[in-house]
């Protein structure tokens, strides 16, 4: 995992161009976007980065305690029908506060709908 960013310079990195390397030698591209998120354009999927993840409190200005954020780029993702990476809406909505010992997987999207919107 490469960070866009340095911190301590500003230098960012060219994400296309390294994730093109990676990939011409058979590894995954994944990128830590803390100093990226909110402070440069980013297109992920366009340019097939693998994996990224984030924070918010940075260039976000979500504060102490804010959410993070993860992009996996859809060819790791399962089949269509299977379950993804669906948080507690993976929980059948009837009984989804229960509290119930077990787990009966469902789909939502909202959250890769979210990801696909910064994509650009």
């Amino acid at each position: 995992m490469l960070r866009r960013v340095n911190y301590a310079t500003g230098q960012y990195f060219d994400l296309p161009r390294i994730t093109e390397a990676a990939h011409q030698v058979g590894a995954l591209a994944g990128f830590d976007l803390a100093h990226t998120i909110g402070n440069l354009p980013l297109a992920l999927h366009e340019w097939q980065v693998d994996f990224a993840a984030w924070c918010s409190y940075k260039y976000l200005n979500s504060g102490p305690g804010g959410v993070g954020g993860i992009f996996v780029h859809q060819q790791h993702l399962p089949l269509a029908g299977q379950p993804q990476l669906t948080g507690w809406w993976g929980y059948h909505e009837a009984t989804r506060f229960e509290m119930k010992k077990g787990f009966v997987p469902s789909c939502f999207f909202s959250s890769s709908l979210f990801l696909t919107s910064m994509s650009g």
